[in-house]
């Protein structure tokens, strides 16, 4: 059966245009064209009920978009593709907390259109042929600088990988990631940058072929060695990555930068669980805060998100329980401080499991992957003294 396709535009023309471009992609779809503007594409939304839908909104406001999302939370299984040239950081932000997936700037060029149709076709088709599970999108971001997020989020993914499961690490901190000098003490040879300009033969194979591979099942996608080189990297070629990845592994685990731009909201989008990490002291409270009320002003729900508070010690001026009441979490997760051991590991470019598997910090990682893998793997782990030395192991 072909994917339904409903284009809809504000004249013939720009049906044409659009029509055009579909008419010579990859993939088959019955499409059926209209000229309207927002209302008839909420009804589209509604009574037509698309697998995908192409828009096309010279200008659109909140108002609109606030039409479209509630249209599209009706229907859940519509895709779609915003065409607008309106460039604003707003109405980028907007269209992502309305559900639209993709957004292309008019006037069309560059095939820029094409590529994102595409994009949403293989997503489509491999859903509904049901030929590959994509896995899992973990976020990991700080409310303030040196919370400690890259070392927990790569230690976090490194615990995973020794489950047996593919897992990547994307760096997503564009302009100042270092992620991979945390898990490995191998050079970097190709990074996001690198990927970002081939996006027009991108592929899986690609994509892994890019990664740095880390250990037996871990790879690291790295950030930009230089600033210059993260400039032009667009959000919506880190979603097609990320997209990409969970096709791939069985764990993405996302390094954010603590600035939420375009790219971070597009990865957020993409995340399953946001991990916020932060520590007890007030500086953390009060970055915590504002970055939090932004995240609720953006529409994330509190139960995708989970606070993380690092190097935890006995004793501190605020307590947990402060720094929870602070944030209105009812629950945060606690690691550890270790600085010595932490720090060797992190100088010498080794996963902490590797350097000192009884660390507490270690066994705090441990137990908070488990979570996170398979019922039949976790059952099949031995138990007590033998299982934490089964765990020791690279």
């Amino acid at each position: 059966m072909p994917i339904k396709v409903s284009v809809v535009a504000p004249s013939p023309t720009a049906v044409q245009v659009v029509a055009r471009d579909i008419a010579t992609a990859k993939g088959q779809a019955d499409v059926q064209s209209q000229v309207g503007s927002i209302d008839a594409v909420c009804m589209e939304v509604l009574q037509g009920r698309p697998d995908l839908l192409v828009a096309e909104l010279p200008a659109i406001g909140d108002v609109d978009l606030q039409m479209l999302g509630g249209a599209l939370n009706s229907q859940p299984g519509t895709s779609v593709i915003l065409l607008t040239a309106d460039r604003s950081q707003a109405t980028l932000m907007g269209a992502m907390r309305a559900g639209i997936r993709e957004v292309v700037h008019t006037p069309l060029a560059n095939g820029e259109f094409k590529a994102a149709y595409g994009r949403q076709m293989e997503r489509l088709l491999s859903h509904r042929e049901g030929s590959r599970s994509e896995g899992q999108v973990i976020a990991f971001m700080p409310v303030k600088g040196g919370s400690g997020a890259t070392f927990l989020a790569t230690s976090f993914a490194h615990a995973l990988s020794r489950g047996k499961q593919r897992v990547a690490v994307i760096d997503l901190n564009l302009h100042l990631g270092d992620a991979a000098i945390f898990i490995s003490d191998q050079p970097v040879t190709s990074t996001m940058a690198d990927l970002a300009q081939q996006e027009h033969r991108l592929d899986a194979a690609l994509l892994e072929s890019t990664m740095l591979k880390c250990a037996s099942h871990l790879w690291l996608l790295a950030a930009p060695e230089t600033l210059d080189a993260a400039v032009g990297i667009r959000a919506e070629t880190v979603a097609h990555i990320i997209a990409l990845a969970a096709t791939r592994f069985d764990f993405v685990v996302l390094d954010l930068g603590r600035v939420p731009d375009a790219v971070t909201l597009r990865a957020l989008d993409m995340a399953q669980r946001l991990y916020l990490i932060a520590q007890s002291t007030l500086p953390f409270l009060h970055d915590g805060k504002r970055l939090l009320n932004l995240l609720r002003e953006l529409g994330y729900p509190q139960e995708k998100i989970e606070l993380v508070i690092n190097r935890v010690e006995k004793g501190s001026d605020l307590s947990v329980a402060d720094v929870r009441r602070a944030l209105q979490f009812s629950h945060a997760r606690e690691i550890p401080n270790s600085y010595a051991n932490v720090a060797y590991a992190i100088n010498h470019g080794l996963p902490l499991l590797r350097h000192t598997p009884r660390d507490p910090v270690a066994k705090a990682l441990v137990a908070w992957t488990d979570e996170w893998l398979p019922e039949e793997l976790e059952a099949a782990r031995p138990s007590g003294w033998f299982r934490s030395l089964t765990r020791a192991r690279p």
